[in-house]
């Protein structure tokens, strides 16, 4: 990153659980839970630095729980199902400015279509390569760093096709409805700290996968992504409209890589 945002600079450490019980060949109940702890590295906005330390900071360190459950399985032998929710509560402290947390619901829920019904399943087996149409809606917040979260509702559609065990692609998309909470900054040195009421915006996203597999037990692929974010000015002083940033972006990826099933 530049120079210039490494006051953003922090430890993110998760501890993660998740399990299922399957009550039928094809059903499951699961469940998934995990606690973060974030902590960013540099000094407290306002507190002298001691040494060779990163910018002064205003952002909040902060634990975050999250804990879900609900059930994943086949309903026919062509329509599968995946409906998770729960509950996720933030714990930012308040060593700059006043901390708003997240204290809300969690969900995740998804609908897909096999192209060809899934073959009976084994004790211990795996089906991969299914072609499949899926559609699906998931509610999450994350760390942030205008005030402490912001949250995310993304709804998205995927299709997976599978050619002669061979060729392999996925072609997904997203519309992403983005909320921030108010949040206070103090622009420049010689400026009063203030509150920004807050706002929301849109991003959509989109990826291509493509794999062929010379081998059984190798694959060799692309990944190419796509985001862009509809977005606004967000101004960072009361007295000059002028300093502000926009936040609208778009961007590429592309990625080659290469796979080995053991």
């Amino acid at each position: 990153e530049d120079t210039g945002f490494d006051s953003f600079n922090n430890l993110d450490h998760r501890f993660e659980t998740r399990g299922r019980w399957k009550f039928l060949p094809r059903s499951a109940l699961v469940y998934d839970a995990h606690y973060q702890l974030i902590r960013y590295t540099g000094d407290a906005l306002g507190t002298p630095p001691a040494g060779p330390r990163n910018r002064l900071t205003d952002q909040n360190n902060g634990d975050i729980i999250r804990a879900r459950a609900g059930y994943s399985g086949l309903l026919t032998p062509r329509l599968g199902v995946t409906a998770l929710g729960g509950w996720a509560a933030s714990f930012y402290d308040q060593r700059i400015q006043p901390s708003l947390n997240f204290d809300d619901f969690i969900a995740h829920a998804e609908l897909t279509w096999f192209l060809n019904a899934q073959p009976r399943l084994q004790p211990g087996f795996a089906s991969v390569g299914l072609s499949s149409i899926a559609v699906g809606y998931d509610r999450n917040f994350l760390n942030g760093y205008l005030g402490n979260f912001y949250q995310r509702d993304r709804g998205y559609a995927a299709v997976t096709y599978s050619f002669a065990g061979r060729f392999v692609s996925a072609l997904s998309g997203g519309l992403s409805h983005i909320s921030y909470p108010d949040f206070s900054l103090a622009p420049l040195p010689n400026e009063p700290r203030f509150t920004r009421p807050g706002f929301s915006e849109n991003r959509i996203d989109a990826m291509f996968f493509g794999e062929y597999r010379p081998a059984p037990t190798v694959g060799i692929n692309t990944t190419v992504r796509y985001d862009r974010n509809f977005s606004q000015v967000v101004p960072f002083s009361e007295t000059d409209p002028d300093i502000g940033d926009d936040l609208s972006f778009q961007r590429w990826s592309v990625f080659l890589g290469a796979r080995w099933f053991m």
